[in-house]
């Protein structure tokens, strides 16, 4: 043991009072800076998750709204479509689609091809308004609305919505989505 100090115990005993106490001051500083760096690089990481988790939220929360609106069309539409209610269903097409073309402005899921997909079966679906029974316009409002759930979901696990390791976080977000 005494070799291993022999080396610093001449170089504190050459050094001056100032030198000396720059040296320790070193020494106990590296560490501390090598954790404050650590510490810092994990909070910008926990920051950036937290941004994506805001994103997702506000992602979620308009294809819950578009989602809400494809409901009320699909039982207008099946009302309509089944002779029961004679109505006009273009004041809630046009807030269906402003809600998922919402969807494409938002950060979230911009890059998604499932986004594109909803839209795509949305437009499909209004195309084929015309001539389409109640039980396949019922059928097709479903599978929309299906595919708006899995969207819903892939937009949870990309924003880390749905991977929060706390029980009660993960519980309240898989009740959210």
């Amino acid at each position: 043991m005494k070799m291993l100090l022999t080396p610093a115990i001449r170089l504190m005993q050459r050094l001056r009072l100032l030198p000396k106490f720059m040296l320790v001051c070193l020494v106990f500083l590296l560490p501390l800076a090598l954790a404050t760096t650590l510490l810092i690089s994990e909070l910008g990481k926990s920051l950036a998750q937290a941004q994506d988790a805001q994103r997702g939220v506000a992602y979620v929360r308009q294809l819950q709204e578009g989602t809400r609106l494809l409901q009320q069309r699909r039982g207008l539409e099946h009302l309509r479509l089944s002779g029961k209610a004679g109505m006009d269903n273009t004041a809630i097409n046009a807030r269906v689609t402003a809600a998922l073309a919402a969807l494409a402005r938002l950060p979230a899921g911009a890059d998604l091809p499932q986004a594109a997909a909803l839209m795509q079966q949305w437009q499909a679906l209004l195309g084929r308004q015309a001539g389409i029974t109640a039980r396949d316009s019922y059928a097709a409002h479903t599978a929309l609305l299906r595919q708006a759930g899995k969207l819903g979901q892939l937009v949870a696990d990309r924003s880390h919505l749905s991977l929060d390791p706390d029980a009660g976080a993960n519980h309240l977000s898989a009740a959210f989505t």
